[in-house]
């Protein structure tokens, strides 16, 4: 038919395009219909791509389409344009129309490249984007990875594409250095969708925006910060804005870590992992420690300690008792058949640990005992507390290898009692009073502050702080997020928007840009560690065949295998931060404007906890929803400091607002009664109002520094938290509380 149509008719030139270095010219050429033919439908144009030499005059057809005249949907030949060294030619043989069916959703003019010294012309790509100075391409390949290359097809980074999944459009930024792109699982029904922003050097990948039941998604960028999606939900066009989609975390790729990572292996062995490289080295052989099965929570309850000066390292197995063991591999000794939890004390000799417990669990008393494990020594009782001991932690001394002080709490009937020993003589003094966790819990509710002034304990209506003075307690306001060595980024694991799996996410402290890394998703991911350099995020996640550790470098976003079939300890540097239990650092806390008058206050609506709150003009007010349910927080202070904890005065004032989960079908009278039942009648209750809602007031019996308001609200509960309680701010909160407004 194309050697008919050619022989029958004149042709026409309908577009021409000249090579950069005037060598080559390409022409498309048009066989026009027949005007006077008796029916279109059956009449055939053609079109053909033509390469012509210039110097020669030499044609060579590339490329022919034969077309029905008047047909509809996407077709015809079109130059598009070179690459710079005037070796490769783009086009498309879709120049005009959109396809039939579905239009132009999830749909690009499909990209084609003619290679001159070969002669032959191939597809390239079928959704792509150019960026706006011409000299890079993002394309889609194969639906398994969208690449960057330079015209003339240099690659410069690639992003892999989950698979089911549909890239429906790509955008460069306009300053060029990343594109992002929308994908789906079926363009043409509701559903989810994700915007991806991509660094267009590194291939990183940050999932700026995730949207559920929406249909018919498109974007513009055309402000450097801003992204503007539209999409269809419920039958109404939405628009929404993201800024900064790309996260701008402000770092570049780095080598390895030279860190050294402690694991055990599957056969129970436990192993020193150098992250950069070479041979591993074995502390205890197979069988040893094996937390496989319901041995899991060994490592959090009975936690493995590096002494203080890097040399001990104290064991805790399953089964097999203590063991001390030198890091050089060279000792290895059992020094207790029972399973401790110790802490060391600063001069890395001695271990502090709960005794052996007596004939009668409920008894009156509990041991605290001290033991010299590096030279041999004999355990001794240092002291005997009332009820039940939990987690003695030696003061870290703040700069005094003798410090002679440790922190323990004793529990009796739910009310535990802070304890302050000494040492030497075993001298005991109490420093207060707070409602336990439900929960038993592990070593770090109890924490020295970084000075060594203040114990701090996580208790049931908050943390908080107990000076060594006796002044206590006081509220403590807490950050233990884990933050870079350098403290300008944090990292954290939060749950994909189909709760189908679970991925890294890392902001800046100082602007709360934030990356939330498409590649680093994982089945199950149960924590995150950084290096002690800061270059590499370590992330422990469980998969079918069992839990592997991945190292992610923040600047890139793609995880690298360190070990398989593994339980992850902990680096050297951070095991050693860990002989004893101490908060990372002081938080400094800034007093912010008073309140001013509620009418002067700023409306803001919380569709993620259902309820609008009025916020006093300066204070803070932030919202947090990273690895688990939102919490919004108001304050009249700010905190300075990434992680680590601060007390509170009298002057201050934190409210948090939280969604617990609910028990529907319960009149109030029997909400309230069962949620006294649930606290053990460890606090009063006072019936209180909140927006036209019924709610208590629950205040501990024991040192009442906070309090909780709680609204029932069926299948959720309100519950408003604020500390310290001080007349002070009493009527602030009481004014705050009083703008709350819950939707339904």
């Amino acid at each position: 038919m194309v050697a008919t149509i050619v022989a029958a008719r004149e042709s026409e030139v309908i577009q021409t395009h000249a090579s950069p270095d005037g060598s080559w010219r390409v022409d498309v050429v048009a066989y026009p219909c027949d005007a006077e033919a008796p029916s279109a439908e059956q009449e055939k144009v053609l079109e053909q791509l033509m390469l012509v030499h210039q110097q020669t005059g030499t044609e060579t057809v590339i490329q022919s389409q034969v077309l029905t005249c008047g047909g509809l949907g996407a077709a015809g030949l079109g130059g598009l344009f070179w690459s710079p060294d005037s070796q490769i030619f783009y086009f498309t043989d879709a120049r005009e129309g959109v396809p039939d069916g579905g239009g132009g959703l999830c749909w690009d003019r499909p990209l084609w490249t003619l290679h001159v010294d070969e002669g032959k012309a191939e597809h390239h790509a079928d959704i792509w984007a150019r960026s706006r100075s011409g000299d890079q391409l993002a394309v889609v390949r194969e639906e398994e990875e969208i690449v960057v290359e330079a015209l003339g097809a240099k690659r410069i980074s690639r992003a892999p594409l989950p698979p089911e999944y549909e890239v429906c459009q790509i955008a460069w930024s306009p300053e060029e250095d990343a594109f992002a792109y929308l994908r789906t699982r079926d363009p043409f029904q509701p559903g989810p969708w994700d915007l991806i922003c991509v660094d267009g050097q590194t291939g990183a990948c940050n999932v700026a925006l995730e949207l559920q039941d929406t249909a018919g998604v498109s974007m513009t960028w055309d402000s450097p910060t801003e992204i503007a999606v539209w999409g269809l939900q419920d039958g109404e066009r939405t628009t929404r804005t993201v800024d900064r989609p790309c996260g701008a975390l402000e770092i570049t790729p780095s080598p390895p870590s030279t860190d050294i990572v402690l694991l055990a292996r599957e056969d129970g062995s436990l192993v020193l992992h150098p992250l950069s490289g070479g041979p591993e080295r074995e502390l205890l052989g197979p069988g040893l420690y094996d937390v496989s099965g319901d041995a899991f929570l060994t490592p959090i309850v009975s936690p493995v300690r590096l002494s203080p000066d890097g040399v001990w390292l104290l064991v805790p197995t399953p089964k097999d008792g203590t063991w001390l063991v030198s890091l050089d591999g060279e000792t290895r000794r059992r020094v207790s058949l029972r399973r401790l939890t110790a802490t060391w004390a600063p001069e890395s000799r001695r271990i502090v640990f709960p005794g052996e417990p007596g004939p009668d669990p409920e008894g009156q008393e509990s041991e605290i005992t001290v033991q010299n494990v590096v030279d041999g020594g004999e355990p001794r009782v240092l002291a005997r507390l009332p009820g039940k001991a939990w987690f003695p932690t030696w003061s870290p001394g703040c700069g005094d290898p003798s410090s002679n002080q440790i922190a323990a709490f004793s529990t009796e009937a739910g009310t535990a009692m802070v304890w302050l020993l000494d040492a030497g003589s075993g001298e005991r003094r109490s420093l207060g009073q707070f409602i336990a966790q439900a929960t038993e819990g592990a070593p770090d509710m109890i924490r020295w502050s970084p000075d060594c002034e203040e114990v701090w304990i996580s208790a049931r209506f908050g943390p908080r702080a107990f000076p060594l003075d006796g002044g206590g307690p006081r509220a403590l306001v807490s950050r233990q997020r884990k933050a870079s060595p350098d403290g300008t980024l944090l990292a954290g694991i939060e749950r994909t928007s189909d709760l189908d799996a679970t991925r890294l996410i890392v902001w800046r402290v100082d602007s709360g840009a934030t990356v939330r890394y498409d590649e680093a998703t994982f089945e199950q991911a149960e924590g995150v560690d950084w290096t002690s350099d800061g270059r590499r995020v370590l992330v422990q996640a469980y998969t079918g065949d069992g839990y592997k550790l991945w190292a992610v470098d923040p600047a890139v976003g793609e995880p690298e295998l360190v070990a398989e079939q593994v339980t992850f300890l902990g680096t050297l540097h951070n095991l050693r931060q860990k002989s004893t239990e101490v908060a990372a650092e002081h938080l400094g806390i800034r007093r912010l404007s008073p309140p001013g008058a509620p009418g002067t206050w700023t409306v803001h609506e919380l569709p993620c906890l259902r309820l609008g709150v009025r916020v006093p003009e300066g204070w803070r007010f932030e919202i947090d929803d990273v690895g688990g349910p939102p919490i919004a927080t108001l304050a009249n202070f700010e905190v300075v400091g990434a992680q680590g904890g601060a007390s509170l005065g009298d002057d201050h004032i934190e409210i948090t607002f939280r969604l617990l989960h609910g028990r529907p079908n319960e009149d109030f009278s029997t909400w309230l009664s069962r949620t006294m039942e649930m606290e053990q009648h460890h606090v009063t209750a006072e019936i209180i109002r909140v927006d036209g809602r019924q709610g208590a007031r629950l205040r501990p019996i024991v040192s009442p520094i906070s309090e909780e308001i709680r609204v029932p609200l069926g299948d959720r509960e309100l519950c408003i938290e604020r500390r310290p309680i001080s007349t002070t701010e009493d009527a602030v909160f009481e004014q705050i509380l009083n703008t709350v407004t819950i939707q339904e």
